[in-house]
């Protein structure tokens, strides 16, 4: 039979390895959705090909071209992480809620004995690696538009 203090070890050793596995899988798909967005905005660029080369020929600079591009990168990750802070609030939420343990590891409340709660860090620091991950991803397609020779933009169909 193992000791008390020896479970408390082994319980806070599984927990360790739980949270290193999660940061893994969450690193993961930031990087996954950096290439997705990436595609996405490479795929505006190529379709909004006319409109840059208008843009260029009335005498919109390469900054703003670039600006706006990127704009709209961070706009849509921002968006998304606003959503998924949002809905990693409702489903904490929603499992507290859950009977999920059954009575044997109900506290002296009566309630589960699951308490979750979303730090203000994790949600920091989760939000400047997302702000991160779109402007990186958001860059390449700035680039390539606002290097667009306006002449080749416009006779592209």
């Amino acid at each position: 039979m193992i000791a008390f203090n020896e479970f408390l070890r082994l319980i806070d050793t599984m927990s360790m390895a739980l949270r290193v596995l999660l940061g893994f899988i969450g690193t993961l798909t930031l990087g996954i959705g950096g290439v997705g967005l990436a595609n996405i905005m490479l795929v505006s660029v190529t379709q909004r090909t006319r409109e840059i080369g208008v843009l260029k020929s009335i005498g919109a600079t390469r900054r703003s071209i670039l600006s706006q591009f990127l704009l709209e990168a961070m706009a849509i990750v921002t968006v998304g992480g606003a959503l998924g802070v949002l809905g990693g609030y409702v489903v904490t939420e929603g499992i507290q809620t859950l009977p999920l343990l059954g009575p044997m590891f109900h506290d002296s409340t009566g309630t589960g004995d699951i308490h979750l709660r979303i730090s203000s860090f994790a949600v920091m620091t989760s939000t400047i690696m997302l702000e991160t991950v779109g402007l990186v991803a958001g860059w390449l397609p700035a680039i390539k538009a606002s290097r667009m020779d306006p002449i080749e933009a416009l006779r592209y169909e």
